[in-house]
C-alpha cells in the first residue's frame, strides 16, 4: 500500500533557501516537518520500512513553474516529519532507497504531492494509496499539537 500526502501551498524551493540565511527559512521548514508528523500520527500510519519517494508540485496556473527537483528542501522536511512520527525508521539510503522528482503539473491548487511506496510493494505502476487531507492550522496551533503528540525532532525531545 502506498501513502500519498498533499501539502497545500507553493513548496519551498532550493533557490529561495540559498538566497537567505538559514534562520530565515527555519520556521517554514519546521512548520512543514510538524505538519507531516501530525498528519502521520492522526492517520495512524504504521512503520513503512524502506520506501521509494515520488514527488511533484501542482500549480493552479502555468505562471512561474520551478525546475524539476527544486522542491527538494520541502520533501526533506516532510521526510524528517515522518521520521519524527516513526513512520520511517530513518531517512538514510537504507530507508529512502530512491527519490523521484517529476515535472510540475497543472492542478486545482498550488501544492506538493509526495507518494511513499514501501520497498516490498514496489511495482512499475505505483498504486495510489491513502490521501491524507490538509488541515489549516496556525503555526502556534501546530506547535501545541506537535508538543502534545511528541512530534519534536529527536535532538529536541531528548534535551
Amino acid at each position: 500500500m502506498s501513502v500519498t500526502l498533499f501539502f497545500a501551498g507553493r513548496p519551498a524551493l532550493i533557490n529561495k533557501e540559498r538566497s537567505k540565511h538559514w534562520r530565515e527559512h527555519r520556521a517554514a521548514t519546521k512548520a512543514l516537518r510538524t505538519e507531516a508528523c501530525l498528519r502521520a500520527l492522526s492517520a495512524r500510519l504504521s512503520d513503512l520500512g524502506a520506501v521509494e519517494v515520488y514527488s511533484y508540485p501542482t500549480y493552479a496556473t502555468r505562471r512561474s513553474w520551478p525546475d524539476v527537483g527544486a522542491w527538494a528542501p520541502s520533501v526533506k522536511a516532510i521526510l524528517d516529519g515522518l521520521v519524527d512520527a516513526e513512520v520511517l525508521p530513518g531517512d538514510g539510503p537504507d530507508v529512502v532507497v530512491a527519490l523521484h522528482f517529476y515535472a510540475p503539473r497543472l492542478g486545482e491548487e498550488d501544492g506538493l504531492v509526495v507518494d511513499l511506496i514501501p520497498k516490498n510493494t514496489l511495482t512499475k505502476v505505483s498504486p495510489r494509496g491513502t490521501v491524507l487531507g490538509v488541515e489549516g492550522s496556525s503555526p502556534a496551533d501546530l506547535d501545541r499539537a506537535a508538543k502534545s503528540a511528541g512530534c519534536l525532532p529527536a535532538r529536541t525531545a531528548r534535551s
